[in-house]
């Protein structure tokens, strides 16, 4: 009988160890979303089982992000601190994309202490082509002609 008490109280004990450790929310970055056509956009990152405190964040992009509480641009490969608060927080941030390509590779790290998560995603630019050079095609164009002007003046000179 002392033996089945015994194995009682280990197993109650286990019980209300384990269920708050299996209660509690898992921190994890469940989206990011991007919306802008070229090298402007806002990026907003939403995290779920942050409990209290804040975390920072950091876009892992080559350009820079608008820090609103600073109210200034920083480069994007420092952490905006104190960005998330609360259990489940959501904050958008303006960037600008120093990158001609049209897919670009990103992350989204956040941290809080020593802890830390990533989450990788994709910035997709539909930049407009480049306007042709017409001005310096007409400078050209125009150099020609005097070069041509002052050649047949010469050649008409020297006869």
């Amino acid at each position: 009988m002392r033996r089945g008490l015994l194995l009682a109280l280990i197993s109650i004990q286990f019980l209300c160890i384990a269920i708050p450790a299996s209660a509690q929310e898992i921190t994890e970055i469940t989206d990011i979303t991007v919306t802008g056509t070229c090298r402007e956009y806002s990026v907003t990152v939403t995290a779920t089982g942050l409990g209290q405190g804040c975390w920072d964040v950091k876009l892992e992009i080559p350009g820079t992000v608008f820090d609103y509480e600073k109210d200034e641009w920083r480069s994007s490969y420092y952490f905006v601190d104190g960005a998330l608060c609360g259990p489940d927080a959501s904050r958008s941030f303006a960037i600008s994309l120093d990158s001609s390509m049209s897919i670009v590779q990103a992350k989204a790290r956040i941290r809080s202490g020593s802890r830390e998560k990533e989450k990788p995603f994709t910035i997709s630019q539909s930049c407009p082509a480049p306007a042709p050079p017409y001005i310096a095609i007409l400078a050209a164009i125009i150099v020609i002609l005097i070069f041509g002007y002052a050649l047949a003046w010469w050649w008409k000179q020297g006869k």
